[in-house]
């Protein structure tokens, strides 16, 4: 005869199969709570009266991804800058034309991209896409614009900041701009929902754990009323940067409205400091 099992065996047993079904279903999950692209572009930069063109590029892993190269307004002097904008995680590059257009008024030449999944861009976003995608982009603008390295200014905000963080870490550029971004993704996990158990969240967009190996002049920018990510965590991104660094509190600024508040001296700081970011 079998021995009987101890009565704690088939309760233990059928509960860390239940664990593990909500492991694998939150994790199916999670990539929905981080992106939320939008394919249907609102409008071109045509539509708001900016000089645009097409770009279209093929990264490593033979995804097509589209974006817009924007040259500077002012036509009577070099670009101030290249920037390549890694936006946020939400819409995709139709929803930022109104920051585009303050950005080529204040004499900035911009490359933005969709990451895969986003408008015209091929394929489903993914941590990994985004790094490929990124990486892509910054190619596109050495082979395709002529841009030095020591023209762009790499420009993340929300998630793109995080995305930038890591081009960052392994290309050159003249400067980094962290606008409204975070520590990890299981740092936000935290904030929106603190009794979820910290295991279940994966290990993604951990920018504090790599920020430190950054040696280029940063410039980060955080509206003291964002609800979304909180200003504390952009100042424990901040506290890791070894520096140079320089931090721009936008008071009264949300997440997605800094440039709207800021007005102005938002794009004043950004020319000063795109054109003299040791300092």
């Amino acid at each position: 005869m079998r021995p009987r099992e101890p009565s704690w065996i088939k309760p233990f047993g059928s509960g860390l199969v239940f664990l593990v079904l909500v492991v694998v279903l939150f994790r199916f999950l999670e990539k929905a709570l981080v992106f939320y692209p939008d394919r249907a572009l609102a409008a071109s930069p045509q539509d708001t009266g900016l000089t645009y063109e097409d770009a279209w590029m093929t990264t490593s892993d033979g995804i097509k991804i589209h974006g817009w190269f924007l040259p500077s307004a002012i036509t009577e002097a070099p670009p101030t800058a290249c920037l390549l904008f890694l936006h946020g995680n939400a819409g995709n590059i139709s929803h930022r034309l109104d920051n585009l257009a303050g950005l080529t008024k204040a004499g900035f030449a911009v490359l933005i991209i969709d990451y895969r999944g986003y408008g015209r861009s091929e394929g489903r976003p993914s941590e990994k896409g985004t790094y490929l995608d990124a990486r892509t982009a910054y190619q596109y603008l050495l082979d395709k614009t002529g841009v030095n390295p020591d023209k762009i200014v790499i420009f993340g905000r929300s998630l793109g900041g995080a995305v930038a963080v890591d081009l960052a870490v392994e290309k050159p550029a003249r400067a980094l701009i962290l606008e409204s971004t975070f520590t990890s993704i299981r740092d936000m996990a935290r904030v929106h929902f603190p009794v979820l158990p910290g295991f279940l969240v994966s290990a993604m967009y951990e920018s504090e754990k790599k920020i430190g190996r950054i040696t280029i002049p940063t410039l980060f920018i955080h509206g003291e009323a964002d609800d979304l990510v909180p200003m504390a965590l952009g100042r424990r991104l901040f506290a890791a940067h070894p520096g140079p660094k320089d931090f721009f509190a936008i008071p009264r600024a949300g997440h997605n409205d800094t440039f709207l508040v800021g007005g102005g001296p938002y794009y004043r700081r950004l020319v000063d400091f795109a054109r003299n970011p040791a300092q």
